[in-house]
């Protein structure tokens, strides 16, 4: 089997591109399983990241994951607090100033969610 992909080292280095042959010679069906169970768990936490819920259950469905590799972010409030609510302190002060909140507002909302003894 043949696949390319892209890899960055960190979120702010350029992607290089990767021409691989996956070679399955010597796996079991056993070690398959095992090795496509871990990635349907991976793209089911991104899932969840991006509706902003985690249920204490599940049934995942790994012929509706299929369907739609590359799950999208959909904006509802839910989804958007949650998102802005995961932030660190950075990302979280990068946020509101994008929202054009004044500085001011900006620093009072970043030293009640982070500096609140």
């Amino acid at each position: 089997m043949e696949k390319t992909f892209s890899t960055k080292l960190n979120k702010n280095a350029v992607a290089v591109e990767t021409k691989s042959k996956i070679d399955f010679t010597g796996v079991s069906q056993v070690d398959m399983e095992k090795l496509a169970g871990a990635s349907v768990v991976i793209l089911q936490q991104a899932i969840y990241r991006i509706s902003g819920k985690i249920p204490a259950t599940d049934t995942i469905k790994v012929a509706e994951l299929l369907k739609n590799p590359r799950p999208q972010f959909v904006a509802t409030p839910e989804n958007m607090a949650a998102r802005v609510n995961s932030l660190n302190e950075e990302g979280y002060r990068k946020a509101l100033s994008e929202l054009k909140l004044p500085d001011k507002t900006v620093e009072l909302m970043v030293a009640n969610k982070f500096h609140q003894e």
